[in-house]
């Protein structure tokens, strides 16, 4: 299912305009991603950057 049939879906089920609907789902998109394992771990990577590892020289 693609991210318009979502908002077509949620659009139908709950009576909505389209419109609301499509950021309804867009907040909701955003909030998974926000909270997504994967950006925390990227954001650990960024936070990482610069740091010196044991035994490493320079």
């Amino acid at each position: 299912m693609n991210a318009q049939d979502i908002v077509n879906t949620v659009s139908t089920r709950l009576k909505l305009d389209p419109a609301v609907a499509e950021k309804a789902v867009a907040t909701i998109f955003s909030v998974l991603e926000h909270e997504s394992p994967w950006r925390c771990q990227r954001r650990d990577l960024h936070q990482d950057r610069g740091r010196r590892r044991p035994g490493s020289q320079s």
